[in-house]
């Protein structure tokens, strides 16, 4: 097994996949690290002489949820926020603008 791009679907941890005896099917999971543009990344399989290859496309992180500490305050007081992306934030990091 092995990926195109090693920075983004790192597959050295699970450089195989075994089939148990008498079945037909084995699994595996891949962790994605975050991209800053979206990007193909081949990932191949091999047995004895046969490959075979999939792309997976893997895409920035977008944002997922802002909140708030509070709804109202008076005038002076502080407040804190949070903001949550859907996926890693790529290797340049995310920006989030903030405006009124």
């Amino acid at each position: 097994m092995a990926s195109d791009n090693a920075a983004i679907i790192p597959v050295d941890l699970t450089p195989t996949i075994t089939v148990a005896a008498g079945q037909t099917l084995g699994t595996l999971d891949l962790t994605t690290a975050g991209v800053d543009v979206p990007t193909d990344v081949p990932v191949h399989v091999d047995m004895v002489n046969i490959r075979r290859t999939v792309v997976i496309n893997v895409i920035p992180a977008t944002l997922n949820r802002f909140v708030l500490s509070k709804n109202s305050v008076f005038g002076g007081e502080s407040l804190s926020g949070q903001i949550d992306l859907a996926g890693r934030a790529g290797p340049s990091g995310t920006v989030v603008s903030i405006s009124d």
